[in-house]
């Protein structure tokens, strides 16, 4: 499939699009969606003035987000991101204001389902756990003051976690490693019982708090906004399914 572009929207493949960021994409915490991309979203059958809710996994931490299409007579589709996410980015681009078209970052999208995507800005630098204060803690979700404050998620409570807890999916018990080799080697979603977006910041513990799960159960699990599901309930739903 070759690229195709709109405006600032290219299409890579069925699964990955990328947005050349702007100033209003960080003054607004969102961007236009071209009608020509809409098959990728799946919002063909969005009506006038609905959204539709997603997540976006910003290094590895959950952001609830919506498309929504206008009410005015151009029907325009758009993207929003909540401030939290909107923060980090005006973070990592602190002059965003003063920047000229050619210096925007431009961020990728890879679709896990149509309402889950994962998010990161192309050819970035993964820094944010290079330099940690003297009294971190184990507390998520919280500000961290460097040179600019920054929210972020402790990369070691995931770590801890999964030292304890293993590789294999909580839910369905799938391995990455068990069924693709070396190249899934330590790889799988970690899951947050308790959502951070629900009980902002606390003390999380990483044998009670985070758990392993695959992208297919996670997504599974987040499918319904209004009902997040457990590991237990979505374990009844593929017992009763004969999986």
């Amino acid at each position: 499939m070759k690229n195709q572009v709109f405006n600032s929207w290219e299409i890579i493949n069925e699964m990955t699009i990328i947005k050349k960021a702007d100033w209003s994409f960080f003054k607004y915490n969102g961007s236009g969606i071209p009608k020509a991309t809409r098959n990728y979203w799946n919002i063909n059958n969005l009506s006038s003035g609905e959204k539709l809710h997603i997540i976006l996994n910003y290094k590895g931490v959950e952001y609830e987000s919506y498309i929504v299409i206008d009410k005015t007579r151009f029907q325009r589709s758009q993207i929003f991101w909540n401030s939290d996410l909107g923060n980090i980015f005006k973070q990592l681009y602190p002059n965003y204001n003063n920047k000229n078209d050619l210096d925007y970052p431009s961020l990728q999208f890879k679709k896990i389902s149509d309402t889950y995507y994962i998010i990161s800005f192309v050819n970035e630098i993964n820094d944010d756990y290079l330099f940690l204060p003297p009294n971190y803690s184990n507390i998520e979700g919280r500000k961290l003051y460097f040179q600019s404050t920054r929210y972020e998620r402790d990369a070691k409570l995931r770590q801890q976690a999964l030292n304890i807890h293993g590789y294999s999916c909580f839910v369905c018990g799938f391995n990455f490693f068990e069924t693709y080799g070396e190249i899934g080697r330590q790889f799988i979603h970690v899951h947050h019982i308790n959502p951070l977006s629900q009980i902002g910041e606390q003390s999380v513990n990483p044998i009670t708090d985070l758990v392993p799960v695959c992208p297919n159960c996670h997504c599974m699990i987040h499918r319904d906004k209004k009902h997040i599901l457990t590991i237990e309930e979505l374990k009844q739903i593929l017992k009763i399914n004969g999986k």
